[in-house]
């Protein structure tokens, strides 16, 4: 029962939605919420996206969908802090730009692109579900 509720209110908190209705763009090597430069991004092949300071290049947010239901596993999604050495594993997917806003309406970064340790604590409380440990990826 609480996955279920976990993964409804991920769900929930990552699509779009009239109250919350940030406008993200991942391209052109910038992130940007509401036509405002944030970070910088490097989007891979793959479902992957790294946020880094725009001022600095260095790496703060990795961000990177697992598909495990062909091989009968669930999709999750992990969130990578790097500096603080933080993960965060969370049932479910979404495009790359919900995961940000997700994230910024967590209030883990606000529009300069500063991180907020307490935010990604409080993330990681609420909404980690340690996929990785718990089902031996």
């Amino acid at each position: 029962m609480k996955n279920k509720l976990k993964i409804i209110v991920f769900l929930l908190l990552a699509t779009t939605s009239i109250v919350h209705a940030q406008k993200v763009k991942l391209k052109k090597g910038k992130a940007l919420i509401e036509d405002v430069h944030v970070f910088n991004c490097e989007k891979g092949p793959a479902e992957w996206v790294t946020l880094m300071d725009k001022e600095t290049g260095e790496e703060l947010i990795f961000i990177r969908i697992e598909f495990g239901a062909k091989q009968g596993k669930q999709d999750y999604t992990i969130y990578k802090f790097i500096k603080e050495d933080i993960i965060v594993e969370i049932s479910g997917y979404s495009f790359l730009k919900n995961h940000v806003k997700f994230l910024y309406n967590n209030k883990v970064f606000d529009l300069n692109g500063k991180l907020d340790l307490s935010k990604i604590k409080l993330l990681k409380e609420k909404f980690d579900e340690d996929i990785t440990n718990r089902t031996n990826y």
